[in-house]
C-alpha cells in the first residue's frame, strides 16, 4: 500500500470514527457546557487530542512488540467507556434538573474532555491495532496509519462539537428553552448509549472469563 493511500485512508476513517454513537454521546455532553461554538470546538479538539495520544501510545507499543490486545481486556475497556457515558449523561441531567451556580469555563483548559478522549482512545486501541496491521502489513506504516487516523478523529470531533452548539444556539436569538430540552435529551441518549454498551458486554460473558 502506497504512502499516499495510507495517509488518505487513515485520515478519512478517522473522520468517520468521530461520528460513532459513543463518541458523539460523550462529546455532546461535554460540548453542552460551552458558551459558544469556539468553546465547544476546544472541547471537541481536547477530546480528539486525548483520543489520538492514547491511540498513538498504546498502538505504538503494541505494534512495536508485534503483539495483540487480549479480547477480554478490550471488552473491559469498552465496558469502562459505557460506564463513563452513563456517568456523563447522569451528570448532565443533574445539572439541568438542579443546576449549580454557573462558572464560566471558557478560560480553563478542557481537561475533562481530554480525559474522556483518552479513555475512548484506550478502549479503541485493540480494534485499531488489528485494522492497521491488516491494512498496511508493516510496523512503520501501521504507526503512520494510527497517527493520521488520530488526526482525522481530532479534526472531525472539533468540527462536530462546534456544529452541535451552533444548532442549539443562534447569535442574538434566545432559544434557551429548546436548548434546555435538547440538553436533557443528550443526557438521556448518553445514558442510553452507555447502558447498551454495558449490557452487551456484560451479557457476552467475557468480562470475568478465564
Amino acid at each position: 500500500m502506497s504512502l499516499a493511500t495510507v495517509l488518505l485512508a487513515g485520515f478519512l476513517l478517522g473522520l468517520r470514527h468521530a461520528t460513532e454513537a459513543d463518541h458523539l454521546a460523550a462529546v455532546a455532553t461535554l460540548a453542552s457546557r460551552a458558551d459558544d461554538w469556539r468553546h465547544a470546538a476546544k472541547h471537541g479538539l481536547a477530546w480528539g487530542l486525548g483520543h489520538a495520544l492514547m491511540l498513538l501510545g498504546v498502538c505504538g507499543v503494541v505494534l512495536a512488540l508485534n503483539q495483540t490486545i487480549d479480547e477480554r481486556l478490550a471488552d473491559r475497556l469498552e465496558f469502562a467507556v459505557g460506564v463513563m457515558l452513563i456517568a456523563l449523561g447522569l451528570d448532565m441531567l443533574r445539572r439541568r434538573i438542579a443546576p449549580l451556580p454557573r462558572v464560566t469555563g471558557a478560560a480553563r483548559p478542557p481537561l475533562r474532555a481530554l480525559a474522556v478522549g483518552m479513555v475512548h482512545g484506550l478502549a479503541g486501541s485493540a480494534a485499531l491495532v488489528a485494522l492497521s496491521v491488516s491494512a498496511v502489513g508493516t510496523w512503520s506504516l501501521g504507526l503512520l496509519y494510527v497517527v493520521v487516523f488520530g488526526v482525522g478523529s481530532l479534526v472531525g470531533m472539533g468540527a462536530l462539537a462546534a456544529a452541535m452548539v451552533l444548532t442549539l444556539k443562534s447569535r442574538g436569538v434566545s432559544i434557551a428553552l429548546p436548548a434546555r430540552h435538547a440538553a436533557m435529551l443528550i443526557g438521556l441518549l448518553s445514558c442510553g448509549v452507555g447502558g447498551q454498551m454495558v449490557w452487551q458486554i456484560a451479557t457476552a460473558g467475557r468480562l470475568l472469563g478465564s
